[in-house]
């Protein structure tokens, strides 16, 4: 079995790491442009299966012949990558993952379905966190009950030792961020799909110590590629972003200044608003510190005529043996599973869709759960 990984980046590298576990993958293709990053990768892991390509993943001639004789293609790249990638996984007739990005592409990729049924193949995006996991434990948590009278889905990703006035690490894309904090979110109220604002829905939400009371509110994207299974038998169901408290404010008084638009700043200058706030937020609240995934999933209805709640919960810190932070090794894994899932011919049937609506949802948390992911589940 041959996977190949484009991009090792923060989340590139813990997926090639997450397959070189696998003894089932007889080798793993991994592309990049950055030389150091490659060689650097490559002696961190120690593993005979490991090929790697000084290649740009725009270069789609040069990537073709690499990625042909692959079972799976992963994609580690910015998500505005994916579609061409996506392409090239349908010519070349291998099955296709990434770690999804932006709500407008991922739609675009959707209307791939039919073709990739005519080949034969998947193209699944939104495979990390969330979307991602979470989509999955709750897909997964929906088999457990006749009718849903309310489903909420809340994860963050947060540092741990939160530093002021912001308490507040950007651990992923600053653009997917703004995207997140700026896009409509959708949700299912009284069993109809809405469309409702970013960082509205303000909840607080308590964790056991260290962490203690945080908040949560409404991002986009989480759940924008479910229609229409999100309401098949679900009244109402939402996905809220966790933080420290107090960031929703921040960030609605920055966006409501007008730093998110992409307007021109002026006529003298190609830069939007937006593009000067992910690079202050990329210069300032980057950071590869110590974090903690937050993770639950929260389902309440019936079973057989009787009322039933089932609640996953998941935490997950940073690893200072290996120095990876959460959300790597959470996305990273994640994402690795969905891989080897299609790779190893697990996934029945073919399309484009999101991983939580076509997985085996039981076997991918299984193997979660066995590299050391500990998810609770309590059913009351």
């Amino acid at each position: 079995m041959i996977i190949s990984v484009i991009g090792v980046g923060v989340i590139g590298s813990a997926v090639v790491t997450a397959l070189s576990k696998n003894e089932e993958i007889s080798q793993i293709h991994v592309l990049d442009t950055d030389q150091e990053s490659l060689y650097n990768l490559e002696q961190s892991i120690g593993n005979r299966l490991v090929r790697t390509h000084n290649v740009d993943a725009r270069n789609l001639a040069a990537l073709k012949p690499i990625l042909s004789d692959s079972q799976c293609i992963i994609s580690c790249v910015r998500p505005d990558l994916n579609i061409a990638l996506s392409d090239l996984a349908l010519k070349i007739g291998v099955h296709f993952c990434d770690l999804g990005g932006s709500k407008s592409l991922v739609f675009d990729q959707l209307k791939r379905n039919e073709e990739a049924k005519e080949k034969g193949i998947w193209i699944i995006p939104n495979c990390g966190l969330a979307p991602g996991l979470v989509n999955i434990l709750y897909v997964h948590g929906t088999t457990e009950f006749d009718h849903i009278d309310l489903a909420e889905l809340r994860a963050g990703n947060i540092p741990l030792s939160p530093q002021p006035p912001f308490n507040f690490a950007s651990f992923f894309s600053a653009d997917k961020l703004i995207e997140d904090y700026t896009d409509s979110a959708v949700a299912v109220k009284d069993g109809e799909v809405i469309e409702v604002a970013a960082l509205t829905g303000l909840e607080d939400i308590t964790f056991d110590e260290p962490y203690g009371q945080l908040e949560a509110f409404h991002t986009s994207g989480v759940l924008a590629h479910m229609r229409p299974s999100l309401v098949e038998k679900c009244d109402n169901v939402n996905f809220k972003t966790i933080h420290y408290p107090h960031h929703a404010n921040q960030m609605r008084f920055v966006t409501a200044l007008g730093f998110a638009d992409k307007r021109l700043i002026d006529i003298g200058t190609h830069l939007t608003y937006r593009d000067i706030l992910a690079r202050k937020i990329k210069r300032h609240l980057w950071n590869d510190e110590p974090d903690v995934v937050l993770i639950r999933v929260s389902l309440t209805g019936t079973f057989q005529g009787k009322p039933k709640k089932v609640v996953y919960e998941m935490i997950e810190t940073y690893d200072e043996q290996t120095k990876s932070t959460a959300l790597k090794k959470v996305a990273g894994y994640s994402v690795a599973t969905v891989a080897y899932l299609l790779a190893a011919g697990k996934v029945k049937g073919s399309g484009v869709t999101t991983p939580a609506l076509a997985i085996p949802n039981e076997e991918f948390l299984e193997r979660m759960e066995k590299a050391g992911f500990k998810i609770t589940k309590t059913v009351s």
